[in-house]
């Protein structure tokens, strides 16, 4: 039994397959149909294209919730039957017997089997075709995998995105922001900084927009900036000050805007947080340290640290700490 279970990129390849051949068998039967109308003029080829529109967007969004069902099943092999659930398995059996039946025992005329076999086989063909690309991005995805985690394994030169959310330019989390990249520079790191607050940027708005479409954000900011250098890390750093029991509204604006990255952020990374506040109790700092915790488990990334530097309400205080030197040395020990 086990030769019948298969990774996602097994299950993506057969339900891709399957949609298409029902796509293709149903979309044959409609042409067949054509082509036994004496006449075919042109109010069926327009009223063709006008169901197909119709069916096309349910198809193709059921076609993309399968997709992302799959890409996101464990990665341990799975039964194959569970490249499609029982709704795609319904829809694909009803489609290929519902075409046949409707040619052959003809309970509608000719001209309304051409018509609907026809729309509905070119949307289903449309729709399985989603399900290749996801295949292909999936592919992409673990190739970029791999060469993170060989980067990694092997020790070699990382690349490290540090967030800032201080709107102070040499505040007490700057400092520490400061202190680590000279460790990470001197330990042959390529850094890139981005200050948060001081960056064009818009909150997410929860628009989908980044789902849907072209899969781009409504907001045509410095996030755009960001982004690449996000994909491309190796390491990302969040350094914040902690005002009101968590971190700074102005890096919670750039970090909410990973949302519009979704997936491809899920790739194996490293992280630290380096936090200051003037408290010199932990209980303040709780709440930015567990959304930092849910956010790299989620996201599958590796916490190489927390710095949480207290009693440090301005660089007088923190500049009589250990902090700088903690946060220095663990830049240097990448």
């Amino acid at each position: 039994m086990k030769r019948l279970w298969g990774r996602k990129g097994t299950l993506l390849l057969l339900a891709g397959c399957l949609w298409l051949l029902a796509g293709g068998w149903v979309l044959w039967q409609g042409l067949a149909a054509y082509r036994t109308l004496p006449r075919v003029g042109w109010v069926r080829p327009l009223v063709t294209l006008l169901l197909f529109q119709g069916l096309n967007g349910p198809l193709v969004a059921l076609a993309w919730k399968e997709t992302r069902r799959l890409r996101w099943c464990p990665q341990p092999p799975q039964p194959l039957w569970r490249a499609l659930n029982g709704r795609a398995w319904l829809l694909l059996v009803l489609s290929l017997g519902g075409s046949l039946w409707l040619r052959e025992a003809g309970p509608i005329p000719k001209d309304g089997v051409a018509v609907v076999c026809t729309a509905l086989g070119g949307g289903l063909l449309l729709a399985g075709a989603l399900f290749w690309v996801a295949l292909v991005r999936e592919k992409r995805k673990n190739a970029r995998e791999r060469g993170v985690q060989e980067n990694i394994q092997g020790g070699n030169q990382m690349k490290i995105v540090v967030i800032t959310g201080s709107p102070h330019r040499h505040g007490t989390s700057a400092l520490l922001a400061d202190r680590f990249i000279q460790g990470a520079r001197e330990g042959g790191h390529e850094i890139f900084r981005f200050d948060a607050a001081f960056q064009d940027l818009h909150p997410c708005l929860g628009c989908d927009r980044c789902r849907q479409g072209d899969k781009v954000c409504v907001w045509k900011d410095d996030m755009t900036g960001l982004n690449p250098h996000l994909l491309a890390a190796d390491m990302i750093v969040f350094a914040s000050p902690i005002y009101y029991y968590d971190w700074s509204a102005q890096l919670k604006l750039a970090m909410d805007r990973f949302y519009g990255l979704g997936e491809a952020l899920r790739v194996p990374k490293k992280s630290a947080l380096l936090l200051t506040m003037e408290d010199d109790t932990m209980e303040s700092a709780a709440g930015a340290i567990l959304s930092y915790q849910g956010m790299t488990n989620y996201l599958g990334w590796e916490r190489v640290g927390v710095i949480s530097a207290l009693g440090c309400g301005d660089l007088e205080a923190m500049e009589k700490t250990s902090y700088p030197q903690e946060a220095y040395e663990l830049g240097k020990s990448l």
